[in-house]
């Protein structure tokens, strides 16, 4: 195991010799984190060959998926899937979509009024566990959107396949000390107060983030407070955390909601001063 929150220059050194002593076979990873180890690697001219590399937890994109499978000589298996043990897909060897692990979960495709749409609509992804008895969950939604395959896999499993899945497109946040901090280590943010409609975090400096919330009452100063500590322990104590409670948080020029913002230059990225479209990768 291997923090996601440490991925400094300087730490990113003892995590690739970890990696190489250890002797792994595969590796599984948020896409940011292993893009980062990926261009790391690339930075060296060096490369460490797997068997695989399965990467979770957010949108994955074709840059990303091009340098990790480069750097780590294999081909990258990405999934979809939630901690609440509902829905579960992953791409197979042929890699023509993700399939759906239908004795995992049943996963449905709901419009407005949660009614099933037919193979080829978009729709709210919904999903009745079969695998987590512990807490079952029926029809169970998470904001995201996705659209029942009309085609097969060439590999001749029965499974359907997922196609379109819009999720987030989030950037990658730079701390103070340099660590490069993928989107999803401060996604439970809008579970710190009560009320969160929306909200997004901007960074346009390296010591700075502004934090947007729609929240269905003002908040106060104990809120702010809870947010700040919490952005800090994540990001570290030196960062500037801008609380702003506003009506709505724009969309992006691609219509999405982007929970995450960042102009702030990476190793592999120049400034960019737009806040509308992605700038991860490029």
């Amino acid at each position: 195991m291997f923090s996601s929150l440490h991925l400094s220059q300087q730490n990113l050194e003892h995590y690739v010799r970890a990696l190489r002593e250890f002797d792994i076979d595969a590796l599984e990873a948020y896409p940011t984190s292993a893009y980062i180890l990926a261009r790391f690697l690339e930075a060296r001219n060096e490369r460490l060959p797997l068997k695989a590399v399965m990467t979770t937890g957010e949108p994955l994109f074709p840059e990303e998926r091009r340098v990790i499978e480069e750097r780590f000589d294999t081909r990258v298996f990405d999934q979809y899937a939630q901690a609440e043990r509902v829905v579960f897909t992953c791409e197979c060897e042929r890699h023509e979509g993700h399939h759906i692990y239908e004795e995992y979960g049943i996963t449905e495709f709901l419009n407005d009024a949660g009614e099933p749409v037919p193979p080829g609509t978009p729709g709210r992804i919904a999903g009745t566990t079969l695998y987590n008895r512990a807490m079952p969950l029926l029809r169970y939604t998470f904001g995201d959107v996705g659209t029942l395959s009309t085609r097969t896999c060439s590999c001749g499993r029965a499974l359907a396949l997922l196609d379109g899945l819009t999720s987030r497109d989030e950037d990658i946040l730079v701390a103070p000390d340099g660590r490069l901090i993928p989107p999803i280590m401060v996604s439970w943010a809008p579970r710190i107060v009560e009320g969160v409609r929306d909200w997004q975090l901007v960074q346009h400096r390296q010591d700075e983030i502004i934090a947007r919330f729609v929240v269905d009452r003002p908040l106060n100063e104990t809120d702010r407070e809870w947010l700040t500590t919490y952005f800090r322990g994540r990001l570290g104590s030196d960062m500037r955390v801008v609380i702003e409670q506003v009506s709505e948080i724009p969309l992006s020029s691609r219509g999405k909601h982007r929970r995450v913002v960042s102009t702030v230059p990476l190793p592999w990225r120049e400034p960019d001063d737009s806040i509308g479209g992605s700038t991860r990768g490029t």
